[in-house]
C-alpha cells in the first residue's frame, strides 16, 4: 500500500501561505563559530539550514543573475535524463522503457502540468537553491503510480528531539526533520503543512530526500545560494550606492570658476524662474534652473565654463565587483565567464573553464540526479510489475542513466580529440557517446537499421552502395577525416 499524497491545502480549498523569515534575509553577518568537533547535526542545526535556505530563495528571487545562472545549471544537469535498461532480456526492456516513456507524461499528483522532464528541472534547483528535496511515492485512482514533490522547508521538527507516542517510530531521534536510527540511517521524514500545526511522519521507504553531501555525517542538504548571500548583498550594496552617485552627478550639468565663487549678476535664464543658493563661507553656490542659461564672462578674468565629467564607476570599482560576483558564483560551482561573458576568455583558457563545469554537473548527475531518478523508476516499474502494466522479469532493477551532452568550448576540437582518443585505444565508444549525449546501444542500433536501409534502397533503385558513396564524397557531405586532426592531442 502506497503512502497518501500529504495534504498542502487547509480545509477551505486555499493554497497556505508562505511565510519568509524577514530576520534571515536582514541578516548581514555570519555568527562566529567556534568548536567544529562535533557531528555535522551539532555543527549546523536545524535553524541554520532554515536560515541559509530563506537567504537563497531570496536571493533567486530579488537577484537576476543568481536566478539565470542557477536556471542554467537545474536546466543542464536535468537535461536530456534518459533511462537505459541494463538487464539481459532486451525485449521486456523495451516494454519497460516504452512504458516509462508514457508514464512521463502524467506522473505528479498535480496532473500534466509537471510532467517528468519538469519534474527533475524542479529537483535539481531545490537541490542548489534550497540544499534538497522530497520525493513521495503514492498513487492515484486504481494504483496508478503518483510522485508529490516536498520542498526543503516542509520537513522539519520543531524542535523536538524524539518521535512521540502518535509516531510509528516512538523514541527514535529526530534530527532536523529527519527520523533516524543509532546509527545515522533515515528511517521516516516528519513532513509539516505551511502552517507547521499538523505533520506526517512518512516511511523512507515511501519517500526519498536528496541533496550534495558534504560530511560524512549529514542528513540535510545546505543551500549554495545562501552561502554566498553577504557576498551578493556587498555587491548590491555596493552597487546601489554607486547608482545614487551617478545620480547625483547626472544632475550637475555645468560647472563655472570664477573670482568671486558666486554667480555673475549678469547671468539670465531664458527658459524659465531659476533660484540660486548660496555659501559665502565655503565659496559655493548652486543656481538651479528649470530649462537653459546663459553667462556673460570677461576676458581675462581667468573664469572658466565646463561640463562635469563623472568617471563612474572606475575601472577598479568594477573590477572588485566582478571579482566577489566570480567568488560567489564559484563557490555555488559555476563560471562567470561561461555563463555571463565568454567573450573574456577563450582557446585553452575557456576549455578549462568548461572542463571545470562538466566535472560539476557529472557530480550533480552522479550524486543528486540519477540516485533519485533511479529510486522514482525502480518504484515505477515495480508499482507497473504490482499493477499489472508490465509483466514480471528479473532484471526490472536494472538501469543506467544517460545525461546530455557535454558543454563544449570547441565542437571540432572535442570530436577531434576523441577520435585520437579511439584510436589509441584510450576510450571506447560507450564513453565518447556518453560525452555527447547517446548512448551507446542507440548509436549502434541506428547505425545498423542505417546500413540495412541503405543496402535496401540501393538494390530497390539498381544502384551500388560504392556509387553512392563516391557521390557523397564528391560532393562533401561525407568527408573523410585528414591528417590534421594529427596535430591534436588530447
Amino acid at each position: 500500500m502506497a503512502t497518501q499524497p500529504v495534504r498542502l491545502f487547509d480545509q477551505f480549498g486555499r493554497l497556505m501561505p508562505t511565510r519568509i523569515s524577514t530576520a534571515a534575509i536582514g541578516s548581514q553577518q555570519r555568527r562566529a563559530r567556534t568548536g567544529f568537533d562535533r557531528d555535522a547535526a551539532n555543527l549546523y542545526s536545524g535553524t541554520d539550514r532554515l536560515l541559509l535556505m530563506s537567504m537563497g530563495r531570496w536571493l533567486y528571487a530579488n537577484n537576476s543573475l543568481v536566478a539565470g545562472s542557477v536556471d542554467d545549471q537545474a536546466a543542464i544537469v536535468s537535461g536530456e535524463l534518459t533511462p537505459q535498461f541494463a538487464g539481459s532480456d532486451s525485449e521486456w526492456g523495451m516494454l519497460a522503457e516504452q512504458w516509462l516513456e508514457d508514464h512521463d507524461r502524467l506522473c505528479d499528483v498535480r496532473g500534466d502540468l509537471y510532467p517528468m522532464q519538469t519534474l527533475q528541472r524542479l529537483w535539481m534547483l531545490h537541490i542548489i537553491r534550497d540544499g534538497d528535496v522530497g520525493v513521495i511515492f503514492t498513487e492515484g485512482a486504481g494504483g496508478y503510480p503518483l510522485l508529490q514533490t516536498i520542498p526543503a522547508h516542509r520537513i522539519r521538527d520543531n524542535g523536538v528531539g524524539t518521535a512521540g507516542s502518535d509516531s510509528p517510530w516512538e523514541g527514535y531521534r529526530i534530527v532536523d526533520g529527519v527520523i533516524v536510527n543509532d546509527v545515522g540511517r533515515p528511517l521516516a521524514y516528519r513532513v509539516y503543512d505551511d502552517a507547521r500545526t499538523t505533520y506526517q511522519d512518512i516511511s523512507a521507504v515511501d519517500m526519498k530526500v536528496r541533496f550534495l553531501p558534504r560530511y560524512a555525517d549529514q542528513v540535510r542538504g545546505f543551500s549554495a545560494l545562501g552561502c554566498a548571500m553577504t557576498d551578493f548583498q556587498d555587491v548590491d550594496e555596493v552597487r546601489r550606492f554607486e547608482l545614487i552617485a551617478q545620480k547625483l552627478a547626472a544632475s550637475i550639468v555645468l560647472a563655472e570658476t570664477n573670482e568671486t565663487g558666486l554667480p555673475p549678476a549678469t547671468a539670465e535664464s531664458l527658459l524659465g524662474e531659476d533660484s540660486t543658493e548660496t555659501n559665502p563661507d565655503a565659496n559655493l553656490a548652486m543656481h538651479s534652473m528649470r530649462g537653459g542659461e546663459i553667462q556673460y564672462f570677461r576676458s581675462g578674468t581667468g573664469g572658466k565654463l565646463e561640463a562635469l565629467k563623472a568617471n563612474r564607476p572606475t575601472p577598479a570599482q568594477q573590477q572588485f565587483a566582478d571579482s566577489i560576483i566570480r567568488q560567489a558564483m564559484a563557490g555555488m560551482g559555476w563560471s562567470i565567464d561561461y555563463f555571463l561573458d565568454p567573450s573574456k576568455v577563450g582557446g585553452a583558457a575557456m576549455r578549462v573553464v568548461v572542463e571545470r563545469i562538466n566535472r560539476h554537473v557529472g557530480m550533480m548527475r552522479s550524486q543528486c540526479l540519477f540516485p533519485l531518478a533511479r529510486s522514482v523508476d525502480s518504484w515505477r516499474i515495480a508499482k507497473a510489475i504490482k499493477e499489472g502494466i508490465l509483466p514480471p522479469s528479473d532484471d526490472w532493477y536494472r538501469w543506467r542513466y544517460q545525461g546530455a551532452a557535454n558543454i563544449t568550448a570547441d565542437a571540432k576540437y572535442a570530436a577531434q580529440v576523441s577520435e585520437i582518443r579511439m584510436e589509441r585505444g584510450l576510450s571506447s565508444p560507450q564513453i565518447e557517446s556518453a560525452q555527447i549525449g547517446n548512448d551507446w546501444e542507440h548509436v549502434m542500433d541506428q547505425q545498423i537499421a542505417f546500413a540495412i536501409r541503405f543496402r535496401e534502397k540501393c538494390a530497390e533503385a539498381g544502384i551500388s552502395t560504392d556509387e553512392v558513396k563516391a557521390i557523397n564524397t564528391n560532393s562533401g557531405t561525407a568527408q573523410t577525416p585528414t591528417d590534421q586532426t594529427q596535430e591534436v592531442t588530447p
